[in-house]
């Protein structure tokens, strides 16, 4: 179809808008101004004003107070629109109360404002709930008129708040760059998708970057190409008032995300493992990593829930992906937004374009600025790097991990410090008791050494032999931080320190937050009424340490 057949012309209300039965096709806007050129110049239309200038090729004006409606800019491309004449004759007016919004019947029509006509409706927003109406001068529609057309309580409305007036502008952005497949490409201005009228792969359109005169978000836009399975892209741009707005992208596949999308969802919010985020910028996570520098401040805590980092990547790509719908926070002031528009925990770091979280590779998490991992799986201990919220490189020391595979829930699993190579005996003398303790601390003779958990438990041995195991839930120097509400030991008593001493709750067990100082002999016991115990040694090495239980029916238990 010519470009005839898909624009309207209402000469009496001086509106350009789309046929009321177009065709889908695109026009540029140089094609719209020269179809409206060609159509004022004939004689029978002299005594018409002119409703369209051209500055360049890629800009143009509405002038003359010639309304152009946003069904038919969407449709248009190559160029961009501003108005002259929307001041003090278009108002645009947003609508509370009960509303009934019109239909394009209604264009055209007076509105009334508590029964008096104040001029016709050019265009409408039913989503928005806003009206525009060329009022013809600079009195403003007053908040709480109640609004109809031609009287027609079928359509009707309260103002919310005056009306404004002022010219619009059509801003001209275009994609460009390589870009895998043809993705579905989004836009978002002022913290809020726009809902997309153009085809998947790379766009040419017209957004409205003015209103009334004022700038929408200082006529910013970000524009994201995030598909699942491929390194993400993202621009945000300051779109000029006149001719065309280059928006780079690029995409490609993400080797480290090929995992199915049904899979990774299960990962995020399955019935028994579940990766998780949470923020805190009111105080920041405190948070050390073990190199040295002590306690640093993050904005942002990612769960593993002992699941791989790989799998940690995919979630958090499952998270800002193209319709993720995930909210997620960002700055300081609780503003939260859909995971498929976040960008950074705040808005004075430097994104991460292709992987808002970070990026993965050669088997390592590099995390984002702000965000740190909790309660990593036992191979990840030293797979990762953080940038803490200065901005400072964060590298993990030696963490390796000790690990019991072979396990099922229920199973009671240990590793301690053997007495020698092979011994399969446990050390409990492996630290002496340092005077009297304290109220809520254990003290040894020795400063404690980095190989020991952050949290666990100390056994103390008393003098006549009996044990009482304590839950530590830090350690200084050479006091471990327990409950202990008054002085129970002398200082001859001894102590031990397993490295895994607990219930398992899966198919293994495993303990990152040890650094390794130099190789430890353990002993490794898993034990459960109904299997034979087991009980193996092994080395804690610079590389860590795994066992692997076998579980031997015990044919002689009963219950």
């Amino acid at each position: 179809m010519a470009i005839a057949d898909d624009v309207s012309i209402d000469y009496v209300n001086k509106i350009i808008s789309r046929d009321a039965s177009p065709s889908s096709t695109v026009y540029s806007v140089n094609a719209l101004y020269s179809y409206l050129m060609d159509t004022f110049d004939e004689l029978t239309q002299m005594d018409d004003q002119i409703p369209m200038t051209a500055q360049t090729p890629t800009s143009y004006t509405m002038t003359n107070g010639w309304y152009i409606r946003e069904n038919l800019t969407q449709f248009l491309d190559g160029g961009a629109i501003q108005t002259s004449g929307y001041l003090n004759n278009v108002h645009i007016l947003v609508l509370d109360g009960t509303y009934a919004g019109p239909d394009e019947a209604n264009i055209g029509e007076q509105v009334t404002d508590d029964t008096v006509d104040i001029g016709a409706l050019l265009d409408y927003d039913n989503t928005a709930q806003k009206w525009f109406i060329r009022v013809g001068s600079a009195t403003v529609i007053a908040d709480d008129s109640v609004m109809s057309i031609n009287g027609d309580a079928g359509v009707t409305g309260d103002a919310a708040g005056n009306s404004i007036t002022g010219e619009t502008i059509f801003a001209n952005p275009y994609t460009l760059g390589s870009i895998n497949g043809t993705p579905s490409m989004y836009v978002y201005q002022n913290d809020v998708a726009i809902t997309s009228w153009w085809s998947a792969g790379h766009f040419d359109i017209l957004i409205k970057v003015r209103e009334g005169s004022v700038d929408i978000d200082l006529k910013a836009i970000t524009v994201f190409a995030r598909e699942f399975g491929e390194l993400y892209s993202h621009f945000v741009i300051t779109l000029t008032t006149a001719g065309q707005n280059a928006v780079p992208l690029g995409t490609s596949l993400d080797g480290n995300n090929e995992t199915a999308v049904g899979t990774v969802e299960e990962w995020q919010d399955g019935t028994t493992s579940t990766i998780a985020v949470a923020y805190d910028f009111a105080s920041t996570y405190s948070y050390d990593i073990g190199d040295g520098a002590g306690v640093q401040a993050y904005d942002c805590q990612i769960d593993a829930n002992s699941q791989s980092l790989s799998n940690v990547y995919e979630v958090c790509k499952y998270w800002t992906r193209r319709t993720s719908g995930k909210q997620l926070e960002t700055n300081s002031d609780n503003n939260f937004i859909n995971g498929e528009a976040y960008i950074y925990a705040d808005s004075t770091y430097s994104p991460v374009v292709v992987s808002p979280f970070g990026t993965f590779a050669g088997g390592k998490f590099f995390a984002a600025r702000g965000i740190y991992f909790i309660n990593l799986h036992g191979d990840d201990a030293q797979a990762f790097q953080l940038i803490d919220n200065a901005g400072n490189t964060r590298n993990p020391p030696n963490y390796q991990a000790f690990t019991v595979a072979g396990v099922i829930s229920g199973d009671r699993v240990a590793v301690y410090e053997e007495t020698a190579e092979g011994s399969g005996l446990v050390d409990k003398t492996q630290y002496s008791l340092s005077g009297a303790n304290a109220l809520n601390t254990i003290t040894i003779s020795v400063t404690i050494p980095a190989d020991t958990p952050t949290t666990g438990t100390i056994i103390v041995v008393d003098d006549d032999g009996s044990e009482i195991a304590y839950a530590y839930s830090a350690y200084s120097g050479s006091d471990f931080t327990v409950t202990v509400s008054a002085a129970l030991y002398s200082g001859t008593e001894t102590a031990y320190v397993p490295y895994i001493y607990e219930q398992s709750t899966g198919t293994s067990v495993s303990e990152t937050s040890t650094i390794y100082v130099s190789n430890r002999y353990v002993v490794t016991k898993v034990r459960v009424a109904g299997i034979l115990p087991f009980v193996t040694s092994g080395t804690y090495t610079s590389t860590g340490y795994s066992a692997t239980a076998i579980r031997t029916t015990d044919s002689q238990y009963t219950v």
